[in-house]
């Protein structure tokens, strides 16, 4: 089912801006990390953490950057949600517009079927920045996958 999920997620993410090469900052912060992780066609870095009590979350960490009014920043995705339907069920939509307003770094938002977390970090991140963006969108994408579907870990 994992391997499904995996899969499934190569196609989830738009690949018009990617890289097709890793970016080497991020890898050598990973590798420094002891981080492991592994690279999409795109050069897009999926790493899986495991975050103990048998559940694990995807985070993928885009080579690509993109500038935003003289800022250059990538992004950090993770995924919390998967909806059986299109649209997303009211009470899910509004669950993750209500944790938008109470978020300081990142936003829910929806993509086809997929409640996705989008943290958008500077381009030239060092080590403790980077590592720690990575981290918290495991985390806070699992919290609300737990929240949302309690009975089962897809991400």
């Amino acid at each position: 089912m994992r391997l499904i999920s995996c899969l499934l997620l190569l196609v989830a993410f738009p690949l018009a801006t990617a890289a097709s090469t890793p970016d080497r900052g991020v890898q050598r912060i990973l590798d420094r990390a002891k981080i492991q992780y592994q690279l999409d066609p795109a050069g897009d870095f999926r790493i899986t953490f495991d975050l103990g009590e048998g559940r694990t979350q995807l985070v993928i960490v885009r080579s690509s950057v993109e500038r935003i009014a003289g800022f250059e920043t990538r992004e950090i995705r993770a995924i919390g949600y998967r909806s059986p339907s299109d649209p997303f069920p009211t009470e899910v939509a509004s669950k993750l517009l209500d944790e938008n307003n109470q978020r300081v770094l990142g936003k829910w938002g929806k993509q086809g079927t997929l409640g996705v977390l989008t943290v958008r970090a500077p381009a030239d991140a060092g080590a403790e920045t980077l590592v720690g963006l990575i981290e918290m969108a495991a985390r806070d994408a699992d919290a609300m996958e737990r929240a949302l579907i309690a009975d089962r870990d897809e991400f």
